[in-house]
């Protein structure tokens, strides 16, 4: 036993002695025990030879004059599609979880649906991106120049990288293997601040992003650091505001100095209509709310336009920072979120046909009893339930106590989700309704 132990332990002690070894040649000859890593330089080339296209950047924009945000889109993905299966050559179909998957030459292309599993639901695809972001945290990577800024006659790299990125969509690449393509928000805090009116060039090294031009014009420039409603206001509204923040993913929240000027500017002629000063509403890391939760991560700066009344279609714009999306002021904002909040009740009703003439979408009536729709009486009480206040789960709980007695007239309510079921809880919906 005793020797059986010693051989298994012998190759841990070689390897160990080997590493006491080079740490000692290394001191010796007065080598570094680190050496500097070198990223090999990626290649653009695709399997079959061909190149990618370099991506161009989203939307460049200022979120500070010292600090330039680069948007980079997420690659584009192709769902898949329910066709009719036609078996071809090199077809194997894979039985798995009473689920049918097709494999073409060896690669995965989808699965058999249908009841007569005859229509193949192909797999998702995503489309290749040039945009190497294993490469975007690095300020190496980047460099921006102009002949107007004296700062910048000479390209500089950037003094930090921070980097927010998000999934914008998810794919199903094959049985089990999902791919969340992201969007990623580069933030680049430059060495000098910009200059308003002055034209830059910026380029991405190694990143796979094209180079491109770009003017810093912080009244006319939309800046993802100015919020304002999308609905808009009434001229009557006592609170209009709109306000000033970011948070940078990696990077931390934006430090805004206090009393910055802001401008209502009108989006036809370009002129601004309204000025004020922007007021510190909250500061970074300030926890708000009954769930006690830090929602924004960054301080937030409030501009207020409450006073401003007349009719229109605006921007607000804060100096040195940007502007926001168009917004209206007007007679009708409110009429059109009811209208559209109002028609989502329509789409999402149970038991009754939709379509013309009240929308372009048709749908047949779901669960209408004379259509052969049954519903049964279940034992299972509300409070025992996950949906209620019990832990038993809810859809297993209800099999197990479904008797044979229907409920008469059981159809109606509301979907507020794709499962297709209603719930006691819906009845808020016609109650609102009642109130309104």
């Amino acid at each position: 036993m005793k020797n059986r132990r010693n051989r298994r332990l012998r190759p841990i002690f070689y390897l160990l002695l080997g590493c006491f070894l080079s740490v000692c040649l290394s001191l010796l000859a007065g080598e570094p025990l680190v050496r500097p890593f070198t990223v090999p330089a990626p290649s653009n080339a695709l399997s079959d030879g061909s190149e990618l296209t370099q991506v161009s950047p989203a939307q460049i924009y200022a979120v500070r004059p010292d600090i330039l945000a680069v948007e980079v889109a997420p690659p584009a993905v192709t769902l898949g599609q329910q066709i009719p299966y036609v078996v071809k050559a090199g077809d194997r179909i894979i039985v798995r979880r009473r689920q049918s998957r097709i494999s073409r030459n060896g690669v995965p292309i989808g699965i058999l649906v249908g009841i007569n599993q005859d229509t193949l639901y192909t797999y998702d695809t995503v489309a290749d991106s040039s945009f190497r972001v294993a490469l975007a945290d690095a300020s190496e990577h980047y460099r921006i120049a102009s002949r107007r800024d004296r700062h910048y006659r000479k390209a500089l790299s950037p003094v930090a990288i921070a980097r927010k990125t998000k999934p914008a969509s998810l794919s199903r690449r094959s049985d089990g293997v999902r791919q969340w393509p992201s969007a990623h928000t580069l933030y680049l805090v430059l060495p000098h601040p910009m200059a308003p009116g002055k034209q830059y060039q910026l380029s991405f090294p190694e990143l796979g992003l094209a180079d491109t031009e770009f003017v810093y014009a912080p009244m006319s420039a939309r800046s993802e650091a100015v919020h304002v409603s999308q609905l808009g206001f009434r001229p009557a509204d006592p609170f209009k505001v709109g306000y000033l923040s970011t948070w940078m993913g990696n990077g931390g929240g934006v430090d805004y100095p206090d009393g910055l000027k802001f401008s209502l500017v009108d989006s036809h002629s370009d002129q601004p209509v309204y000025s004020g000063v922007a007021v510190r509403r909250r500061a970074a890391a300030q926890k708000e709310g009954p769930r006690n939760r830090d929602y924004t991560l960054s301080a937030v700066h409030q501009l207020n336009f409450s006073s401003f009344r007349k009719p229109g279609k605006y921007r607000l714009c804060v100096e040195g920072v940007g502007c926001s999306f168009d917004f209206e002021i007007g007679l009708e904002v409110w009429d059109r979120a009811f209208f559209t909040a109002a028609r989502g009740f329509l789409h999402q009703r149970s038991g009754s046909a939709v379509g013309a003439p009240h929308t372009k979408f048709t749908r047949p009536r779901a669960f209408h009893p004379a259509d052969g729709t049954t519903v049964y009486q279940s034992t299972l009480p509300l409070l025992d339930a996950s949906m209620g206040l019990g832990e038993k789960d809810t859809f297993e709980a209800l099999l197990s106590g479904k008797t044979e007695d229907p409920v008469p007239d059981a159809w109606g309510g509301y979907f507020d989700a794709a499962d297709w079921d209603r719930r006691i809880q819906h009845l808020a919906v016609p109650r609102s309704l009642l109130e309104l």
